[in-house]
């Protein structure tokens, strides 16, 4: 196994892309996920983790929704923290990618000046303290434009899942994930 992927649904919506679950990833995708719930997933398939080969890459795009819960920037970080050890302990990857959160228009009225920028800020200084294993995917540049998201991109219905930018969006994560997973 290449990659396992620990997300919210807007990367599980990603794979209704032509091709599908990439054969060689382990998807993990909830709707709804927020950290708390990928830490209790985690926690819940320990044994079988143990057991189990999951990939030398682990990508983890979350946070978006704890953001929409009313969670603050430093209580996501908090967890992000235990998240992370967790998927050391149990998954032992050779690198964790974090992938930066989707602008959400129900979040910041559409600018990503708000809250979601803040908590990627956070995530970027999250990684700079362990370069050597963590890494920064900037996947909010897939859907935004000086800073601000392209709404054509976005699902009309709900302003927070992606429609047209899809394909964007697994292209820009498969590239990381075969990346850092060459090296």
């Amino acid at each position: 196994m290449k990659a396992t992927v620990l997300s919210s649904s807007i990367i599980h919506h990603t794979m209704r892309c032509p091709g599908g679950v990439p054969t060689d990833w382990n998807l993990w995708s909830l709707p709804g996920a927020t950290v708390p719930k990928l830490i209790n997933l985690l926690q819940q398939k320990k044994q079988q983790l143990q057991i189990d080969r999951y990939g030398e890459v682990v990508a983890i795009h979350v946070g978006g929704n704890d953001l929409s819960n009313g969670r603050t920037v430093r209580e996501v970080i908090t967890e992000y923290r235990l998240l992370l050890q967790l998927v050391c302990l149990y998954l032992k990857p050779q690198a964790i990618l974090v992938c930066t959160v989707l602008p959400r228009i129900d979040l910041d009225g559409g600018c990503t000046g708000g809250v979601v920028r803040e908590l990627n800020a956070a995530l970027a200084e999250l990684v700079a303290e362990t370069p050597e294993l963590l890494k920064l995917v900037r996947l909010h540049r897939v859907v935004t434009n000086f800073g601000m998201p392209n709404s054509k991109l976005y699902y009309q219905k709900d302003c927070i899942h992606l429609d047209l930018g899809l394909p964007k969006l697994r292209k820009y994560l498969q590239g990381a994930i075969d990346h850092y997973w060459a090296l």
